[in-house]
């Protein structure tokens, strides 16, 4: 019977852009690593601290070690340093950095890198823990992320319905660094984000590294306030913001108003109530701002819809003054990625 592999092949830069998402945090030390796991054909490569979690996927060989498949957290202590000077002496010079492997191979409870030409070689500590649900964190992060309805139309084709406006998300400044960070080490000249609301965070993909995604959570107990100088600046894109709003609101009401299902109407209705919600913080955010004007009323005519006796005369120039926007309050604490914890041993 032939003796199954030990040892496999995986690309350096993975492992290194792994390392900048991963936990300091020794409390939690099934965080502090690199979680690697060989998932149906493709491995995964995964990483979080709470606030980012970098989700990488690469085709697997038809030979897999079975410590691969059970799945190992790979000790981040002193790695990005070892993988790092593997990277600069291990390998030719016209080998590109892409494509510069590492040789992992599992010997007594712990792992060892090397290059292929065996020239560095380092023993790095398996983490004695069960890394977290990622997959729970992603589908729920994606399900934030891509808001939006499906209705048939007259063709019986489905459309989507994508939110719009100007959402205000903070992030941290050295979690924006480490976007840069990933995508050089992936080689990718690009990045795409996507996101809805500033509770639900940011998504990150990079175009020319395909397998790789990015989750960062925003800071939402920073000031998102608009100063008066960028309010007068961003006053048209603002604007239309406010106008592109008010639109998928009126059309939500409009399908509401028109759903037979319960559940379906009640769906309707509360996304009507959030892009309220987001037009009324909007115009708190941005000073000088004003609300959309409402619709004017269409004049009757020959005096119809008068009530006779009842003065209904104004003084020009006088309006009903309008009610004053309140906005929800800015949550005192930082969101984090819903980390779901391991079973106590």
């Amino acid at each position: 019977m032939a003796k199954k592999p030990n040892e496999i092949r995986l690309p350096v830069n993975i492992l290194l852009a792994a390392t900048l998402c991963s936990s300091q945090d020794e409390t939690r030390h099934y965080l502090a690593g690199v979680y690697l796991k060989a998932r149906d054909k493709e491995l995964r490569c995964v990483s979080t601290d709470g606030h980012r979690m970098l989700v990488i996927s690469r085709e697997l060989p038809k030979d897999v070690p079975q410590w691969l498949k059970d799945g190992v957290i790979v000790s981040n202590a002193s790695l990005k340093e070892r993988l790092a000077l593997m990277a600069r002496v291990g390998y030719d010079l016209n080998v590109s950095f892409e494509d510069r492997m590492v040789v992992v191979s599992e010997t007594g409870g712990n792992l060892t890198l090397k290059d292929p030409r065996g020239d560095c070689v380092f023993r790095v500590q398996i983490v004695d823990g069960t890394f977290p649900d990622y997959e729970a964190v992603m589908a729920s992060i994606s399900d934030a992320i891509f808001t939006g309805g499906l209705r048939q139309n007259g063709d019986d084709t489905e459309t989507l319905q994508m939110v719009g406006g100007a959402v205000p998300i903070g992030f941290r400044s050295q979690y924006v660094k480490s976007i840069a960070e990933v995508a050089r080490l992936l080689g990718s000249e690009h990045v795409a984000l996507r996101t809805s609301t500033a509770k639900n965070g940011a998504m990150i993909t990079f175009p020319e590294a395909d397998g790789a995604v990015l989750y960062i959570m925003p800071v939402q107990k920073v000031p998102m306030e608009l100063a008066k100088g960028n309010s007068n600046i961003l006053s048209l894109p603002l604007r239309r913001s406010l106008a592109a709003l008010k639109a998928h609101a009126t059309r939500n009401k409009g399908w509401a108003k028109d759903a037979k299902n319960p559940a379906e109407k009640a769906e309707f209705v509360q996304k009507a109530e959030d892009f309220e919600e987001r037009i009324v913080a909007l115009i708190e955010q941005a000073p000088g701002l004003k609300a959309l004007p409402a619709p004017k009323a269409k004049k009757a005519a020959n005096g119809a819809g008068k009530t006779p006796g009842k003065d209904r005369s104004k003084a020009k120039g006088q309006t009903k003054p309008k009610a004053k926007a309140t906005a929800k309050p800015i949550p005192k604490t930082t969101p984090k990625l819903v980390v779901v914890e391991p079973a106590a041993a």
